[in-house]
């Protein structure tokens, strides 16, 4: 029954995590930063709303330092994108951050997998389909820099929920610490860029901060029922769902041959995905 809840969260965090941004595609011209700013105040003013509900307010400073390390890996990654487009970045970030989450649980936490072998298989499975499900947008630019880029914003993305095992806190008392070290780091982010202000950007920008954090609390209850080596992999599908926003509803890719990749590269990721399960 556990184990049940623990897929039931990471499902969850599937569908929101694939689609937050989908308020921000919607909009025309925005600062990054500034949405991201925005973000950061949703998410925070989210959590408030948790803790008032759970009526429990519990401040850690692991708790902060996961929001650090999450808001860092997201700055690194906007300039991915730019260096490298969507298309790739998203690849190569989504690839090591699966990999990092699964040999943090691994070797580091000494999560017991009874089929190791699944788990390998299944983790293998989960990078290619993401890179075969990534590989479909119309951006084919590759750069140095933006995948010398994505590559350590993988390993914060892949990282940053390690000082909540660390802590042996339950994901209600970590919540508000978290997202509080997101909204820190996150205004100080947008502060030093000097980024400009924008009233058309300030409801979606909330908004995807909300769904984010929904999203995040479901990934931090399944990793505590599921442990981190397959917890935080899972909800790595949420690029699936990005993908498949992107293909139906915003129309990005018109081909057929296009259209069917992505439905190879879901296939392989769901095989994955079972895989993974079954080796718990």
């Amino acid at each position: 029954m556990v184990d049940a809840f623990g897929f039931l969260a990471a499902f969850i965090s599937v569908v929101g995590w694939g689609s937050y941004l989908v308020p921000m595609k919607k909009l025309q011209n925005y600062d990054t930063f500034y949405f991201q700013a925005l973000m950061a105040t949703g998410i925070l003013l989210s959590s408030l709303v948790v803790v008032l509900i759970v009526g429990e307010f519990r401040l850690s400073m692991l708790g902060l330092l996961c929001g650090f390390l999450w808001k860092t890996g997201n700055a690194i990654s906007l300039v991915a994108v730019k260096k490298d487009g969507i298309s790739m970045a998203v690849s190569v970030w989504t690839s090591t951050s699966i990999v990092t989450s699964f040999l943090w649980g691994l070797f580091f936490f000494k999560e017991s997998l009874s089929g190791l072998l699944l788990g390998v298989l299944g983790i293998s499975l989960l990078v290619v389909g993401t890179n075969v499900v990534s590989l479909t947008g119309s951006n084919r630019e590759k750069s140095k820099t933006g995948v010398l880029l994505a590559l350590p914003a993988g390993v914060f993305f892949g990282s940053y929920l390690v000082p909540m095992k660390i802590s042996g806190l339950e994901p209600n008392q970590f919540l508000f610490s978290m997202s509080l070290g997101i909204f820190v780091t996150g205004w100080s982010f947008f502060l030093a860029k000097g980024a400009k202000l924008s009233r058309s950007a300030l409801l979606n920008g909330l908004g995807s901060g909300v769904v984010w954090n929904v999203s995040n609390f479901s990934s931090l209850y399944a990793i505590a029922l599921l442990g981190l080596s397959i917890g935080l992999p899972l909800t790595q599908n949420s690029l699936l769902v990005a993908v498949l926003w992107g293909l139906f509803y915003f129309k990005e890719v018109k081909r057929k041959r296009g259209k069917a990749q992505v439905l190879v590269g879901a296939l392989v990721m769901i095989v994955g995905t079972f895989l993974l399960g079954f080796s718990k």
